[in-house]
């Protein structure tokens, strides 16, 4: 309930969410080749990206990418993703495909992040770096879980 209330244009407003057992899962394992070769189960989608920090936005995997590009590692990537919900389905799936990759790349670099850290961090990539209008409510639900109250 009070959906679109915790975005920045709404000037305050408050959010009770609701996490359920539905879930997105992000596999990371390191290999030889250099790259990122991401594998988007639910799109039917494969591709390699051989420079993730010189990689263009403007496909439908563009929080991927913000993503990768948020935490490049030294070595090459293979990520495979997906998710119970379909993409665009209204659920918050895409916060929850982000929180879980960048889960994944904070562990692949030794890095130790909060449910609130990685909640920020997922909603910065879709209203920073990729400028979209977003509230930080499905970010919650995924990092957090359970039942949340955001003011």
């Amino acid at each position: 309930m009070g959906g679109w209330t915790d975005t920045h244009f709404a000037g305050s407003g408050k959010v009770l969410n609701l996490a359920v057992s539905l879930f997105a899962r992000a596999t990371l394992r390191t290999r030889p080749e250099p790259g990122i070769e991401i594998d988007a189960v639910d799109y039917g989608d494969r591709f390699q990206v051989d420079d993730i920090i010189k990689a263009r936005y403007g496909t439908q995997h563009d929080l991927l990418l913000a993503a990768a590009k948020q935490m490049p590692l030294a070595t090459g990537l293979s990520i495979t993703l997906s998710a119970d919900v379909p993409p665009g389905c209204g659920t918050g799936s895409s916060a929850a495909v982000s929180v879980a990759l960048l889960l994944g790349l904070a562990r692949l670099a030794q890095k130790a992040l909060s449910a609130g850290e990685l909640a920020r961090l997922a909603h910065r990539l879709e209203t920073g770096e990729l400028k979209l209008e977003s509230g930080v409510q499905d970010q919650i639900a995924a990092s957090f879980g359970g039942i949340n109250f955001v003011e």
